[in-house]
Formats: C-alpha cells, sequence, structure tokens
C-alpha cells in the first residue's frame, strides 16, 4: 500500500506514456484493494448502524450481498427454540452461555468467552483511566506551559518589533546617504558586521560620533592603527630585502577635480600599499617633477627595498625613468601592462576597417539608446527571445577594450534586433535619417544622433555588418581577456612575456583582412616591451 502511495506521489514526467500507465494500473489496484477492504467491513455489521458518509459510498455496491430478508435479520435457538432478533455473533454467544437447555460443555465454553470478553474489556477501561489521568496531567503542564509561552510570546513579539525596527534605522541610513549596498558585507569579519557588534557591545548611554569626530581624532587613530598594521607586515624588513618591492605611480583627477599624484608600494605579493597623493595644483607636471617624486618616495621607504618602477607609457615619463634609474642604477622600469593593452586596442580601433565596423556599432547602439519607442520595443523583443532582460553596451571614452564588449552584446541580442526593425508597429513609424541634433544638459552638450534608417539597414545585415561584428569580436576578445588578466591585484608580472606572444600567435591565425595591419601595431608594442621585460627576466 505505501508503495503505491509513494508511486502515486510521484508525478510522472511529460510524454512517458509507460510511466503514466503503470502509475494508473497501480492506483487501479489501489482502489479495488481499498473497496474489496471496505466491503468485508460492512458485510459484518449490520447496515442500519452505519453513518451515512460510510453508507452513501459503499452500501449502493454491496446491498446485494447483505442479509436483506426477514428470515435471515432474525435467528432461533436450536437448543431451546427462542427467537433472537440478530443474525450477529454477540447476541447467540451471550444467549449459550445462559441457555438451560444447550449442553453443559457448549455452556462452560461460551461463558468462558464472556470471561475473556470481561477480563479483555476490564483491562480497556483501565487502560482507559490510566490514559484519561495522564492526560490530565498533561493538560495541566500544557495549561502552565501555556501562560510561560503567552509571555515568552509577548517577549518574542517586542523582540521582533525592535528587530524591525533596527533593520529599518539601518537601510534608511544606507537609503539616504547613497551608500552601497554591497557595504552590508554579510561576513562575520567584514567592517559592516564588526561594527554592528561593536554598537551591542555598547553601553546604553552610547553616543555615535558625529562629523567632527569623525573627520578628526578617529581619522587620525585609523590612520596610525593602518601604518601599524603595515609595519606588521613586515616587522624587520625581512620580506622586503629578499623579494623587493616595486613602486607604482599614476596620476588622476580627484572627486573635487585636483589633479593628483599618487604612488603605491608593492611588495611580497600582500596586495599594496598605498603611500601618499600629492596636490599638482599650479604644477607643470614635467619630467624633471614628476621624477623628483619618484626619487623622494623611494628613498623614504628605503632605496635598497625598490627594484622596479611601474607607470604608464607617455612622454614625460619615458623621461622620468632614465631620471630615476641613473639616480638608482639597480631598479628597473616596466610600463603598466593594462595601460599598454588599452593602447594596442586603440592603435587596431585605427585601422580603417575596423574602425567602421566600430562607427556602425555605434550607430546602432545610440539609435536604440536615445530613442524611446525602439528601445521599449527592443526591450519587449529581448524578452520574447531571450527570456531575460539584457541591455545594449555603451563604448566608454578612453576604454578601448569596451568596443569588444559593445560587440560582444550586439552578437548577443542579433535575434532580438533583427525581430524590433521588422515588427509592424516599428515599421509603422518609418524612421528615416536625419541630422545629428545637439541637446544642451546639465553637464554640457551632447550630440544625439538619428540615423534611423542606417540602423535598419546594418541590423538587417546591410554591407556585412554581423560579418564585421563577428571578425570584430574574433580578433579583439583575446586582447580584452589579456587587459583583463593583467588589470588585477594578483600577481602577473612572470605572465607578461608569454602573454604578447600567443597574442602575437592568435592575430597571426585570424581571418581578418586587416590582421597584417593589427600585427604591425602588435609588433611594435610587443617590441618595445620585450626591451623592458627581458632585463627583469634574465636579472
Amino acid at each position: 500500500m505505501s508503495e503505491a502511495m509513494d508511486v502515486m506521489a510521484t508525478p510522472p514526467a511529460a510524454g512517458s506514456a509507460i510511466q503514466l500507465s503503470a502509475v494508473e494500473e497501480v492506483r487501479k489496484a489501489d482502489i479495488a484493494q481499498r473497496r474489496q477492504e471496505a466491503m468485508v467491513i460492512l458485510k459484518s455489521i449490520p447496515a442500519e448502524t452505519l453513518k451515512a458518509k460510510h453508507a452513501e459510498r459503499f452500501f449502493k455496491d454491496i446491498v446485494h450481498t447483505n442479509p436483506t430478508n426477514h428470515q435471515q435479520l432474525r435467528g432461533q435457538c436450536m437448543n431451546c427454540t427462542a427467537l433472537i432478533s440478530s443474525t450477529g455473533s454477540a447476541r447467540f454467544a451471550s444467549h449459550l452461555a445462559t441457555c438451560s437447555m444447550a449442553p453443559a460443555d457448549v455452556r462452560d465454553s461460551f461463558k468462558a468467552l464472556e470471561r475473556a470478553k470481561e477480563k479483555k474489556s476490564s483491562a480497556k477501561r483501565e487502560a482507559l483511566a490510566l490514559a484519561n489521568e495522564e492526560s490530565e496531567v498533561v493538560a495541566e503542564e500544557h495549561e502552565a506551559g501555556q501562560v510561560a509561552l503567552k509571555q515568552q510570546c509577548i517577549r518574542a513579539g517586542i523582540k521582533s518589533q525592535e528587530v524591525a525596527a533596527a533593520d529599518d534605522a539601518i537601510a534608511n541610513f544606507f537609503y539616504a546617504n547613497g551608500i552601497s549596498f554591497s557595504a552590508a558585507d554579510s561576513k562575520a569579519t567584514s567592517l559592516y558586521r564588526t561594527m554592528v557588534r561593536a554598537i551591542q557591545k555598547a553601553p546604553p548611554e552610547y553616543i555615535p560620533p558625529n562629523a567632527n569626530k569623525l573627520s578628526g581624532p578617529l581619522l587620525d587613530g585609523c590612520y596610525d592603527s593602518l601604518w601599524n598594521k603595515m609595519a606588521a607586515r613586515d616587522p624587520d624588513g625581512a620580506l622586503k630585502r629578499k623579494f623587493g618591492a616595486t613602486y607604482v605611480s599614476d596620476g588622476w583627477d580627484s572627486c573635487d577635480h585636483l589633479p593628483l599624484i599618487n604612488s603605491a608600494f608593492i611588495s611580497n605579493n600582500d596586495g599594496g600599499m598605498y603611500w601618499r597623493s600629492v596636490d599638482t595644483s599650479g604644477k607643470y607636471k614635467s619630467a624633471e617633477y614628476c621624477a623628483l617624486l619618484m626619487i623622494q618616495d623611494i628613498y623614504d621607504f628605503g632605496p635598497t627595498n625598490v627594484v622596479l618602477i611601474i607607470t604608464d607609457t607617455c612622454a614625460t615619463m619615458a623621461k622620468a625613468w632614465a631620471l630615476v634609474e641613473d639616480e638608482f642604477p639597480w631598479i628597473s622600469v616596466l610600463c603598466c601592462q593594462p595601460h599598454v593593452v588599452s593602447l594596442l586596442l586603440k592603435d587596431i580601433g585605427k585601422v580603417k576597417e575596423v574602425a567602421t565596423t566600430i562607427n556602425d556599432e555605434a550607430t546602432v547602439v545610440s539609435w536604440f539608446a536615445n530613442h524611446q519607442f525602439p528601445f521599449a520595443k527592443l526591450r519587449e523583443m529581448t524578452l520574447q527571445k531571450l527570456g531575460k532582460s539584457k541591455e545594449l553596451v555603451r563604448a566608454a571614452a578612453t576604454r578601448f577594450g569596451t568596443h569588444t564588449l559593445v560587440g560582444q552584446r550586439l552578437q548577443e541580442l542579433k535575434s532580438s534586433l533583427q525581430a524590433t526593425v521588422v515588427d509592424a508597429d516599428y515599421v509603422a513609424k518609418n524612421y528615416k535619417d536625419a541630422s545629428n541634433t545637439e541637446e544642451v544638459t546639465a553637464t554640457g552638450k551632447s550630440i544625439r544622433t538619428n540615423k534611423g534608417a542606417t540602423t535598419k539597414r546594418l541590423v538587417l545585415d546591410d554591407d556585412d555588418f554581423w560579418t564585421r561584428v563577428d571578425t570584430h569580436v574574433a580578433v579583439t576578445k583575446p586582447i580584452m581577456k589579456m587587459l583583463r588578466r593583467f588589470d588585477t591585484s594578483a600577481p602577473a608580472i612572470g605572465k607578461v612575456y608569454s602573454s604578447w606572444f600567443e597574442l602575437g600567435e592568435h592575430i597571426q591565425s585570424s581571418d581578418a583582412s586587416y590582421k597584417t595591419k593589427c600585427l604591425d601595431a602588435h609588433t611594435l608594442t610587443a617590441g618595445h616591451m620585450a626591451i623592458l621585460i627581458l632585463p627583469l627576466l634574465l636579472t
């Protein structure tokens, strides 16, 4: 029975006729067995003692098997001819136990059955009485527990309200101040959880620090604490002397538009250590000025601990390298690999065929991004085709690797784009090419392209647009992977030479018509890299 129920509880796989048939057979057998058991019970019990819910289900099916005639409904004792108004065995047994005309052995047998029945009933009554006593005790304990539970529920209810209030307060703090949700890290060792635990341990009268305290003594204490942690990494300087350190310097604008030159030291793969930022406002960032900042940082850190300098490849830095190497002859220089790879992508993007493809990709992306109805229709078609939302990617200025990402996303949305431009509602708009419009925004002027007809022709594969996109992605995707390989905090200097060699092999095996021009750009860049990296590999 349990096996049958288990089979019934597991729905058959769609389209599996054999499995469905087997389940149906098991179900039929189960129903037949239950019906047979019910019929046996009904045969042994008079129909008039059945409750309606039982009779309605089973009585009609087995009424022909029940004793329904008047002769069968009444019985007669064979010894004293007394009439017994039942065909059941209980009344016959009771009569025969006391019948004076019945043989003695028959009376004794039925009396023994009566005594056994009475003994069984007595034991059942005693067990029932004991159970009632136990239930009363349990009821009393339960009632006492319910009182405590009510008190506990009140406390739990108050506690849940307090937890909800704390959650709301933290959430409102995040929302109102624009704090990234990633700051609420659930790891036990995160700063977020550490802060919460510290607040929980604080006394009830604790007052959190205000802005002045955060920007004053607490900031100074954090600064000193971080330097102490840095010193604890290598207290005696043994790791610096053994592995050496790399000095990294680069310039960018701060959030308040101050021109900064930042520096950091990386030693024994510890993730790096920020050193300082110099505000160069009003200063001419010549090679001599940049070299002076680097030399000063290296002397402060310990010149014998530095073995390598990494910066970008601008002309100013190239001159500054010579000055620093003249000051510290044992120090080598190396250009920033993500910067160099990005410049390679920039050079490849200048190839006429690649530039044309990039411009066409930008035309398609800009059209859908700048016009509401095409954008909404593309979203609708993307959900229909892919079953999920996916947006076009726009290239970022000075981030030449993003052109590869633009092409990849166009490949993913190819079917959605083509379905969009042939949709009846879209076609009814009859979009045409128009001159670009200049829009004035709060951040300045922007150019809005209006090439609706060109976009449709490109999406429908005019001028082999999709073939050119595929070739562009195939050629530049390995370069993008190489960019990501170096644009991390993981040690990668040992992969520089092999990565440039493998990239040349990839471009050589490409079927692109412009691979020769790409190889020329790669050879020029890789040649410069070999001049810089070989001394490091030979030392």
